[in-house]
């Protein structure tokens, strides 16, 4: 009899998880919409919820409307990086990228 209970409660939750979904849609963002290449290698989603991606060109933060670019500079400000090509992204846990 439990048994029996057991998977009526699994089907019911499973037949209610599968309702409640939504279709999942796709944004596609290029150069075109300001990504500083097309040859992403990572993303990353940091902590205060900004997409982080990093391409062959540098590294660039979207707010899901603009992205803002970070590339190599000639002079030595805090934003500069040191290589184009971004391999991996993380957060440390003061929030730092």
């Amino acid at each position: 009899m439990k048994f029996v209970c057991y998977c009526t409660i699994l089907l019911l939750l499973f037949s209610e998880t599968n309702m409640a979904q939504q279709p999942i849609t796709f944004q596609h963002f290029g150069v075109g919409e300001g990504l500083s290449s097309a040859d992403v290698t990572t993303i990353f989603q940091d902590s205060r919820g900004y997409m982080w991606i990093g391409t062959g060109n540098g590294l660039n933060r979207g707010n899901g409307k603009q992205f803002t670019v970070y590339t190599v500079s000639s002079d030595s400000s805090k934003t500069s990086l040191p290589n184009a090509k971004i391999r991996s992204i993380f957060e440390d846990r003061h929030r730092s990228i």
